[in-house]
């Protein structure tokens, strides 16, 4: 059966396919269509038409992600594969990027970019599984609504506080951590410092958390502020926007309710068993994740969320650079809020955050973006195992890797086939690091097998018998 690759490069209204072959050769020059009805008849017509031509064949057909126009394509084809042999699947714009590059094609055309699609198909077909649907792919829709809620708020949040400041500048001390609902309603209600002064005392005590000692307490710095504005357009100004950002955070409520109503599966289930995910978090680690059966290891779901460590290697030069964050922004919010809960109430959580910040050296936000990681990888189990949290399995996989860590520090396994040469025209510092490398293997050369005597010296002599003198006396277990 011979194998064709149908590549859509979708835009917004219309969308340029070519088909190709396995050897990258055009089958089918490239063609546009309109995102209308009449533009999927004419897709249909095409590909029944081919499938006639080239009998006993299956098309594998992508689009590439461009954030919901590719939708109703997308949905087309799926409908045409039970009629048709084809598989569809949607593409990372980043991988297709790489391709592009790695094709050397610098400029950028709807056609260059659809013969892009259709190459990191061919590359990647055998990594694909076309089968694989995404069962939260429904939620995600609700999902963007309270992203974009949440963003407009942060936007409404910001002009608030720079509003504050001119006009309440007394209030700011108790806006540090967050603005609470109780200032919102009160710089609703007496927009300018102005108004505030002029209040009454029972009033101002019958909103929310204001009692009536707070209130006085209030009224009297507001009647010492040193604000600047305190026109009726500043205090309409503000008033507006604090009853804005209330009515933000009423439809947030709403719609986190209706998608963790609606997100009920039992990999969320699992997700609440680790202490202080809520069921929002849980709701959108899955949505941001989607099937965990896509990641073959917790390597890709940990790089799929931007979690693991970027470094440089190269020669002799190695630069660590920190978190990716290349990922998922959105999971890795998610991981950080997780992580931060679950240090007063999880005590393995909190353990090991207490070991990267006194016993590593490690700063506070290092050591949660370290436990972000470990998380990310305890989920990973979770799911692929359908366990519930437990973190004495985490301490078995540990101990499990301490141990295999130990047995690769004895031998370099990328050196088996050739021990290190001191006479090896190498740099002063990797010679450095082969050196400390060959020390390290005869400290363990006692019960490890020798390694290279040239780079053996009187202290390393003087390690292995202490050594040696240990495993003989029981200190180290064999």
């Amino acid at each position: 059966m011979k194998r064709y690759f149908l590549a859509g490069d979708i835009s917004k209204g219309y969308a340029d396919f070519i088909i190709l072959n396995e050897q990258k050769e055009v089958v089918l020059e490239n063609f546009q269509l309109d995102d209308t009805f009449d533009g999927h008849n004419q897709l249909y017509h095409i590909l029944v038409d081919f499938v006639e031509e080239h009998s006993e064949c299956r098309i594998y057909s992508a689009v590439e992600s461009t954030g919901g126009y590719e939708d109703n394509w997308l949905d087309f084809l799926e409908k045409l594969s039970y009629e048709l042999p084809i598989k569809v699947t949607r593409l990372n714009p980043r991988g297709v990027s790489h391709t592009r590059r790695a094709e050397i094609k610098r400029n950028v055309t709807d056609k260059i970019s659809a013969r892009a699609i259709g190459y990191h198909l061919i590359n990647t077909c055998s990594n694909i599984d076309f089968d694989r649907k995404d069962p939260y792919s429904n939620f995600k829709s609700i999902w963007t609504r309270i992203h974009m809620l949440k963003k407009q708020k942060i936007q409404l949040l910001n002009q608030f506080e720079s509003y504050l400041y001119k006009s309440h500048p007394q209030l700011l001390p108790h806006c540090q951590n967050k603005v609470s609902q109780w200032i919102l309603k009160l710089v609703r209600e007496y927009p300018t410092a102005k108004h505030l002064s002029k209040g009454q005392v029972e009033n101002i005590a019958d909103i929310p958390y204001i009692t009536e000692e707070r209130a006085k307490k209030l009224k009297q710095s507001a009647a010492k502020s040193v604000a600047s504005s305190t026109d009726e357009v500043m205090a309409e100004l503000l008033s507006g926007i604090a009853d804005d950002i209330l009515s933000y955070e009423k439809k947030l409520k709403r719609w986190k309710q209706k998608l963790t109503d609606r997100c009920n599966m039992p990999e969320i289930d699992l997700l609440k068993t680790i202490p202080n995910v809520s069921e929002y978090i849980a709701s959108g680690l899955m949505l941001n994740m989607g099937s965990v059966e896509k990641f073959d290891e917790v390597k890709a779901l940990v790089s799929y969320w931007g979690l693991h460590p970027e470094f440089k290697e190269s020669g002799d030069s190695k630069k660590d650079i920190g978190m990716s964050k290349q990922g998922r922004a959105v999971a890795r919010e998610l991981l950080f809020d997780a992580v931060f809960a679950s240090l007063p109430d999880d005590n393995y959580i909190r353990e090991r955050y207490g070991y990267y910040v006194e016993e590593q050296g490690k700063n506070g936000m290092c050591a949660i973006g370290i436990m972000m990681h470990k998380l990310a990888r305890i989920i990973y189990g979770m799911l692929r195992n359908g366990t519930e949290y437990n973190p004495k399995v985490d301490k078995a996989n540990r101990r499990s890797n301490k141990s295999t860590d130990s047995e690769d520090n004895i031998s370099d396994k990328n050196r088996r086939y050739q021990n290190y040469d001191p006479m090896a025209p190498v740099s002063g510092r990797e010679g450095k690091r082969r050196k400390e490398r060959m020390e390290t293997q005869d400290a363990y050369a006692p019960f490890a097998g020798s390694s290279n005597p040239s780079f053996s010296d009187s202290k390393v002599k003087n390690r292995n018998k202490k050594s040696k003198e240990k495993l003989e006396s029981g200190e180290i277990n064999s």
